[in-house]
């Protein structure tokens, strides 16, 4: 995996926040599972709400975007998958930045 981490979240709504120990170019990857509905996402700094039902899996910019679970009702278990500075200057792994275009060849 390309993730140095992993955080379980079990039947808790989640404020709004932004995952500052990530850099700010690196995706988290949320996976939420469970018996659940009326469940969304909220993206604060992009005004959207994404519908979260399960087996949802969402790639978000942590560190860049506000985001948060205001409400559902049921069971619910979200499984988060993220990076850390810290452990790659451990395992000397070079942090990278943004995607680019030149990053791929053209043909």
């Amino acid at each position: 995996s390309i993730y140095s981490g992993i955080s379980v979240i079990c039947n808790h709504l989640t404020p709004a926040h932004q995952d500052v120990s990530s850099r700010k170019q690196w995706y988290d990857l949320l996976a939420s599972v469970g018996c659940y509905q009326n469940c969304n996402l909220k993206l604060l700094g992009l005004g959207v709400l994404l519908e979260y039902g399960p087996s949802s899996v969402v790639g978000v910019l942590g560190a860049m975007l506000e985001h948060g679970v205001p409400h559902f009702e049921g069971e619910r278990v979200c499984y988060i998958y993220f990076m850390r500075d810290s452990v790659h200057e451990w395992a000397k792994v070079p942090g990278r930045s943004w995607m680019s275009i030149d990053h791929y060849p053209v043909m």
